[in-house]
């Protein structure tokens, strides 16, 4: 969990926004904010995160530790069957029934292996597991599933979208699973297992491949008999972080709390439940809620409900013409809380560069914090704890840690004989 201190993607772009004189002012406080104009708020956007993806390629050489992951994939029972029912964005199947729990298989990725949309895919949004209901924004074909339908689903898994394609090791089960061993195979070779053989059980090859655009997906053989979890390392990809911003044309007085901004043109449920909205100008101000659907055609937002400032306080519902922006729920810089400085100081200085066309003071604070950035980044390094000394060792712990040392370009071991720190 990250301190409430925590530099927010919202308060970055405030403070960029008064460096190039763009920022918004509430007319009775006086306080900044970002500017609500979407030109604007787009140029401090993208300064933003070309700044941030500056601070990712200027790491150590052999990469950053803070982004060094562990992925973590909870396999699902699969199962396969006939559609019993269909639409664009659904397909049911009734014999499914009350099997698995409400969103048993949301992530998960759907095969059409027969029937009316052989060959296509969709992945997963939502399940409903009384009803056996599979929801999608469509199927990779654009076909609709109907009763000559088939499908298979438990052996195809969309991994995270901070997941850039490459692994960093093997492919495990958790600790005392008492699975046995799953391996990295070929995604050829896995293709040809999966066509020869249609055995069930515990999965012990694997591969990835992408899926769609800039993301990739974990395909497994066998197809899952029971419920596990596999992991394996990787480095973090950073996409983006984002903002939207707005004015409201509408909105409801009551229940279901409703805004209205007839100008969006994002897809239908673009924003469902990964957004919030807040009101940054007008009757509303201050308050929030978290998105829980969104209608293209219309422009409008549905929310749980307005909260205020605090998260529990029932907020001010807004108004027409009051201006909000939307902020995915995690809206953080992904290096974490104690890199937070040097990621304002390169934004600051990217903003200054790109925005203003000089290079003045925020460059050389960005370069100064980017070498305390090394240290910070070098304790996170792994340690082993060596032996805590016998015979002619001393009685201590001998930590070893082999790290880059930044001032004399070369990686050095503290335990070196004749070793002298600064030398």
């Amino acid at each position: 969990m990250e301190p409430t201190s925590a530099l927010v993607f919202e308060d970055l772009l405030t403070e960029m926004a008064e460096l190039v004189g763009v920022a918004d002012y509430n007319s009775s406080s006086g306080e900044a904010i970002h500017p609500n104009d979407k030109g604007d708020i787009n140029k401090l956007k993208r300064v933003a995160n070309n700044g941030i993806r500056r601070f990712i390629s200027e790491g150590p050489p052999l990469g950053w530790n803070w982004a060094k992951r562990i992925m973590s994939v909870s396999l699902k029972i699969s199962s396969s069957g006939t559609a019993t029912g269909g639409s664009a964005t659904t397909l049911e199947d009734t014999a499914l029934d009350g099997d698995y729990a409400d969103d048993y298989y949301n992530g998960l990725i759907l095969e059409i292996d027969g029937g009316t949309g052989i060959g296509e895919t969709a992945l997963i949004t939502d399940y409903a597991g009384t009803t056996a209901v599979f929801t999608f924004a469509a199927l990779s074909g654009g076909s609709t599933p109907d009763t000559t339908t088939t499908y298979r689903i438990g052996h195809r898994y969309a991994l995270d979208q901070t997941f850039g394609g490459q692994p960093d090791g093997d492919i495990t089960y958790l600790r005392g699973s008492g699975v046995g061993p799953i391996n990295w195979i070929n995604e050829s070779a896995l293709r040809e297992w999966r066509e020869n053989f249609t055995a069930g059980g515990n999965p012990h090859q694997a591969a990835i491949r992408p899926y769609g655009v800039r993301r990739f997906e974990l395909i497994v053989y066998p197809d899952p008999g029971a419920a596990e979890v596999i992991q394996f390392p990787y480095t973090y990809y950073f996409d983006k972080l984002d903002i939207l911003t707005g004015a409201a044309t509408a909105a409801a007085t009551s229940t279901p709390w409703t805004l209205t901004d007839t100008g969006r043109k994002e897809p239908l449920n673009y924003f469902k439940t990964d957004w919030i909205i807040e009101i940054t100008g007008g009757t509303g101000i201050g308050s929030y809620g978290v998105v829980t659907g969104y209608v293209k055609t219309t422009g409008v937002f549905t929310v749980a409900g307005w909260l205020d400032i605090d998260g529990v306080s029932v907020g001010t519902p807004p108004v027409a013409t009051d201006t909000y922006r939307l902020l995915p729920v995690s809206n953080l810089q992904p290096a974490g809380f104690a890199f937070d400085n040097v990621i304002r100081l390169v934004c600051m200085a990217a903003a200054e560069a790109e925005l203003d066309d000089v290079q003045t003071l925020w460059e050389g604070k960005y370069l100064q914090a980017l070498g305390n950035a090394y240290k910070i980044d070098a304790r996170l390094a792994p340690r082993t704890v060596g032996n805590f000394g016998q015979g002619g060792m001393p009685y201590s712990a001998l930590v070893r840690r082999r790290y880059y040392d930044y001032g004399r370009n070369n990686y050095l071991d503290t335990n070196t004989p004749g070793y002298q720190s600064g030398t």
